[in-house]
């Protein structure tokens, strides 16, 4: 939603990076999902729909995204964290330890655009 509804270019265009970013990771989740047979709920693969906040947020849009797109990308950096350390099967492991460099970059770069909004 970001690529189309931001106002600011620094926001558009972190849109743009998480809809190219998310569809290859998606593509590599569902292809390792297949490998192992594992059966993935719609959440991991694009089937949330938008905050209707977000679809209703008008001239907030930016301070809302980026709010939530802080605390989602923290919280994602910490999931992957620990099952990249623990996490008991070996592929699922390795493919969180793949994502985890993405991740903080993605969170690094969100924080980095709160900061400026603030």
């Amino acid at each position: 939603m970001a690529a189309q509804k931001a106002l600011r270019a620094d926001v558009k265009m972190f849109g743009q990076m998480m809809v190219k970013d998310h569809g290859e990771a998606e593509q590599k989740l569902l292809q390792l999902a297949k490998r192992i047979s594992i059966s993935l709920p719609a959440a991991a693969t694009g089937g949330i729909q938008p905050d209707l906040m977000l679809k209703n947020a008008g001239s907030n849009f930016d301070q809302l995204y980026v709010h939530g797109m802080v605390s989602g990308h923290r919280n994602t950096v910490e999931v992957f964290e620990n099952y990249a350390t623990t996490g008991k099967d070996p592929a699922v492991k390795a493919f969180a330890q793949a994502m985890l460099p993405t991740l903080k970059h993605h969170l690094m770069q969100i924080e980095a655009i709160e900061a400026k909004l603030k």
